[in-house]
């Protein structure tokens, strides 16, 4: 095959929105699609080349893994070599823990597993995570261990054969990723081989049945290309983080990678610009870049409180660059040249780089990410969560409302806690205080999902879940009390993490499926508070008591990084933790929640509580109290946290029923 630059180009425009998308510049709101464009790029190149070799009679499937090795193996290790070196300067015990945990997965190319199960890409903390980003990595390898071998024995049935053999494989895997979709498997659609191959198998149909070499009208090529390309920056610029992804929405990125890769000529306007010398030169340097933007930036947040501005991420991005460049320039580009290195010495260096790498790994697991490194912190052993949260607590779908955890009891008289995330801790002690009284409690807990009974919510499976959560708590008898607690400011306005200290206002109106009549911000948080009224309504009227837990106080930054300095050189801490946030942070945050409970009248039946006694004094919010952490991450209660809360809980109970 000849060298072709508008393909260097295209791994260009498949890098950049990435890195600009990790750093949170808004306009590329989609850039995370860059990883589609590299699927098809490299399921293009891989089928191509073994596509030669079989019509050549030269077929190896070890030349091809000595060759994947060459690529992959000395650019990527040199990069897990120097980002494990500063992470051991920066990051706190229990999160560099999980570094070296992720650490392993990558080296075994299975991070896509180990992200997968350990929360994803879109997670409120993935920002921070220095290894996310090879979850596609480790989804390419594990598509290059069958394919080999599948075209190998499938070539000899003729091409024709072959073609309609990946297109069905192609078919079911992308129906499988819709499927998931809808599940509410976000995480298994976003992370896994089989939803993610047939993204690879669109570059393999190119090679199979060579589109690229068809020869075409100029006019068709300068359309197909032009539209390609127009499909691509659809996908950057027009899809948010909480677009149902891949799914279907995928195949616009991906249909416009191949549209360019198949018809891009040097006669059209596409090659020409794909040719640019600034274009090609990132896309030689995009492996390299890939792997190491995540790391600076992941590890540099650690350094900060707040999110770096956009000065600094530009900043990122050329220091990334510049060290992309010296790692293309002198591991990644001479170890790729067949006789500059013996296949034995890439074996074993190989061998040994994964044995190094793996041991590290391990032993920062075994030995709890060395809180060593800072001596004594008592406070780090009370950051606990609630020991039933995996199995109790609904994500993508993992518990139904049938299966819902009875925490306590059941007795006569019992109690729902409906909620998302940030009542699973409260839960879990507040079932411990009441059961004392022999009053049971049911867990109805479901992530990131807030009231949605009278506007289906957009994402997979939430509305669902909680209709039949409220179905099983209105047929319920014994249930006299449902105490519910949502963390309705982050749904309304936006995470806090990446804005503090400034309030978020991001537009969630398209968390909406109403959103499509053209929903405006404002109308969405009104669209909110008539899901939450209806919510509170509903179990009123059917006899039930009702306990509004006000919002959480939220933390500029994660509790297992706030107790420890900001890296072992410079020993300062980020903040007091006792003076962790303002008071007036937290009422500018929650102002529109906190309104629109004013509006509700209380009695017996209705009762309000507010969690601010608990995590509050007149000017501030703390991150511990009685030497013991409030948190156990940036906004969950932490166990203790939750005990607290809980007996405060049934004070206010007691008090509102004997008035």
């Amino acid at each position: 095959m000849m060298y072709r630059k508008d393909i260097d180009g295209l791994r260009s425009i498949a890098v950049l929105p990435v890195l600009f998308f990790h750093a949170g510049f808004s306009l590329f709101s989609g850039g995370y699609v860059g990883v589609d464009i590299f699927f098809v790029i490299s399921g293009f190149l891989i089928t191509n080349i073994l596509m030669r070799e079989l019509e050549e009679n030269n077929f190896s499937v070890l030349n091809f893994y000595q060759r994947r090795a060459r690529r992959i193996l000395p650019a990527l290790f040199s990069v897990l070599f120097f980002s494990s070196l500063a992470a051991a300067l920066i990051i706190p015990p229990e999160l560099f823990r999980e570094y070296g945990q992720s650490l392993v997965s990558v080296v075994l190319f299975v991070s896509n597993i180990f992200f997968y199960l350990d929360g994803g890409y879109f997670g409120f903390a993935a920002e921070k995570l220095p290894l996310l980003h090879t979850w596609s990595l480790a989804v390419e390898e594990q598509f290059y261990i069958f394919v080999p071998p599948l075209l190998y024995l499938l070539y000899r049935l003729g091409r024709s054969f072959l073609g309609v053999v990946i297109i069905t494989l192609s078919l079911l895997s992308l129906s499988l990723s819709q499927y998931q979709l809808l599940e509410q498997q976000q995480g298994a659609a976003f992370f896994l081989i089989m939803s993610r191959a047939w993204e690879l198998f669109a570059g393999s149909l190119i090679a199979i049945y060579r589109l690229d070499r068809k020869q075409i009208p100029a006019g068709a090529a300068q359309i197909l290309s032009m539209t390609g390309l127009v499909l691509i920056g659809a996908g950057i610029f027009c899809y948010q983080p909480d677009t149902p992804f891949p799914g279907l929405a995928a195949t616009v990125p991906v249909l416009g990678s191949v549209l360019i890769i198949s018809f891009c000529r040097p006669t059209t306007w596409v090659y020409r610009f794909l040719s640019l010398k600034p274009m090609v030169w990132v896309g030689l340097i995009s492996y390299s870049l890939y792997l190491i933007h995540q790391p600076v930036f992941a590890l540099s947040r650690f350094l900060f409180v707040a999110e770096p501005t956009a000065l600094v991420f530009s900043g990122l991005i050329l220091l990334s660059m510049s060290f992309a460049y010296a790692n293309y320039r002198y591991i990644e580009r001479p170890f790729r040249r067949p006789g500059y290195y013996q296949n034995r010495t890439i074996f074993s260096a190989g061998i040994f780089g994964c044995a190094v790498l793996i041991s590290s790994g391990l032993a920062i697991h075994l030995k709890h990410g060395f809180p060593e490194r800072y001596g004594s912190v008592p406070l780090a052993s009370s950051i606990q969560s609630s020991p039933l949260r995996a199995k109790c607590h609904a994500k993508d779908g993992s518990v139904s409302a049938a299966d819902a955890c009875q925490l306590s009891g059941p007795y006569a008289e019992n109690w729902a806690m409906l909620s998302d995330s940030h009542g699973v801790e409260l839960a879990f002690e507040l079932g411990k205080l009441l059961d004392v009284n022999q009053i049971g409690l049911v867990q109805y807990s479901g992530s990131f999902c807030p009231p949605a009974l009278l506007h289906k919510l957009v994402a997979a499976g939430c509305s669902q879940w909680q209709q039949d959560a409220v179905d099983r708590i209105l047929s319920d008898n014994s249930l006299s009390t449902v105490v519910l607690a949502f963390r309705s400011s982050a749904f309304i306005a936006g995470r806090h993490i990446k804005h503090y200290p400034t309030v978020p206002d991001e537009d969630r109106s398209v968390e909406f499926e109403i959103a499509a009549l053209d929903v405006t911000k404002e109308q969405s948080y009104q669209l909110f508070w008539e899901n939450y009224q209806h919510l509170i309504t509903t179990l009123r009227s059917a006899g039930k008591r009702v306990v509004v837990l006000d919002p959480l106080p939220e933390l500029p930054i994660d509790i297992r990084q706030l107790i420890y300095p900001k890296d072992l050189l410079s020993k300062n801490h980020h903040l007091d933790l006792f003076h962790t946030t303002t008071m007036e942070f937290y009422f500018q945050r929650h102002q529109f929640i906190l309104a629109q409970l004013d509006t509700l009248k209380y009695d017996e039946k209705l009762i309000r509580v507010s969690p601010l006694p608990v995590f509050c004094n007149d000017s501030f919010c703390s991150a511990v109290k009685h030497g013991n952490a409030l948190y156990f991450d940036d906004d969950h209660p932490s166990l203790f946290g939750a005990r607290l809360l809980a007996e405060h809980l049934l004070t206010e109970l007691q008090r509102a029923v004997a008035n």
